[in-house]
C-alpha cells in the first residue's frame, strides 16, 4: 500500500488531537529516509483526489501528505559548487550512519545529532546500538568540514540546518502557502527521528520571518479574493488557473522579514556587525 505507514501516523494523530482537544495539527513523521507531513484543520486530515507517484499518475482520493528526504540516514555532501546538500541519497540501515560502525563511512544526519551532543552514545536505542562519536567526526570532518574550511561541529550543525530548512519548507507548502497562520497549530512529531528533530516544533519562526533583539515579526504572505467580504477566500500563493468573474478583488500581501528592536538596547558588538555586512546603517 502506497504511504501506508505515513497514513497510519495520520490517523494516529487524528485520534490523539481529538482526545487532547487539539483541532489544529501538522503532522511530522521522520525515519531513516524521509519526512512526512500532512496538516489536520478543524480535526479533519486534509485529503487530495489525486497524486503523482514516480511520474505516474493517482487518481484515488487519499490523505495528503507530503514526503521529503530527510531522515536520520540522509546523507550529507557537498556539491560540485559548494553547496552543503542533505539527501536525497541514504545510508539506510545498511550499513547505517557512519556512527553505528558497521561499515558506513558517509555522514548522516544521526552522525551530525551525535557530533552535536543530542544522542547519547551509550544510552542509544536502550543501549542496544552503541554508537562511536569518532567515527561519527571523521565522517563529517573528511567529508564536510574539510572541503567547506569548516569546524566539525559548524558542519554538523551546517547539515542539520539544512534538513531543517527542507522542513519548513514542506511545512509551508502545505500550510501557509494555503491561507494558514501556523502560529494556531501544534506540531505532533513521531517516527524513529521525529521528536530527535522536532526543533522545527516553533514552525511559526521558521515560517515567518522574526526580528531580531526585540524586534517585531515579519508578515505571512497571503493571497485573498474579495477580502473583508462574506466571500473573501484564501487561496496558495502559487494557484494556478482561476477563472475569475468580473469585479473579483484579488488581495496580495507579500511576506515581510523582521526587524531590530532599539538600536540603544541591542549589543554593540551585534550592532557593529550588522553595519559592516549592510544589514543596518546604524
Amino acid at each position: 500500500m502506497l504511504l501506508s505507514g505515513p497514513a497510519g501516523g495520520v490517523v494516529a494523530a487524528l485520534a490523539l488531537g481529538e482526545a487532547l482537544g487539539v483541532a489544529d495539527l501538522i503532522t511530522f513523521d521522520m525515519g531513516g529516509t524521509s519526512a512526512d507531513f500532512s496538516v489536520v484543520r478543524e480535526g479533519r486530515a486534509a485529503t487530495v483526489r489525486d497524486r503523482d507517484f514516480d511520474g505516474l499518475p493517482l487518481r484515488v482520493p487519499m490523505l495528503e501528505i507530503k514526503a521529503i528526504s530527510a531522515g536520520g540516514g540522509s546523507i550529507g555532501s557537498v556539491d560540485r559548487g559548494g553547496g552543503l546538500r542533505v539527501g536525497p541519497a541514504s545510508a539506510g540501515a545498511v550499513p547505517g550512519p557512519a556512527c553505528y560502525a558497521r561499515g558506513g563511512t558517509e555522514p548522516t544526519l544521526t552522525d551530525a545529532a551525535l557530533v552535536l551532543g543530542m544522542l547519547e552514545a551509550e544510552t542509544f536505542a536502550g543501549g542496544e546500538i552503541g554508537l562511536d562519536p569518532e567515527r561519527a567526526r571523521e565522517a563529517i570532518g573528511s567529508r564536510i568540514a574539510a572541503p567547506l574550511g569548516l569546524s566539525i561541529e559548524a558542519a554538523a550543525l551546517g547539515m542539520l540546518e539544512v534538513a531543517t530548512a527542507s522542513t519548513a519548507q514542506a511545512i509551508r507548502e502545505l500550510s501557509t502557502e494555503r491561507g494558514d497562520d501556523v502560529a494556531g497549530f501544534s506540531l505532533l512529531a513521531f517516527g524513529g527521528a521525529g521528536g530527535l528533530n522536532a526543533y522545527v516544533q516553533r514552525v511559526e519562526e521558521r515560517t515567518r520571518p522574526r526580528g531580531g533583539d526585540g524586534g517585531e515579526p515579519g508578515g505571512l504572505a497571503r493571497v485573498a479574493l474579495n477580502p473583508g467580504t462574506d466571500a473573501e477566500t484564501a487561496l496558495p500563493s502559487k494557484a494556478m488557473g482561476l477563472r475569475l468573474d468580473a469585479g473579483t478583488v484579488i488581495r496580495l500581501q507579500s511576506s515581510g522579514g523582521g526587524g531590530l528592536g532599539d538600536p540603544a538596547e541591542r549589543s554593540p558588538e551585534r550592532a557593529r556587525r550588522d553595519r559592516e555586512l549592510g544589514y543596518t546603517t546604524r
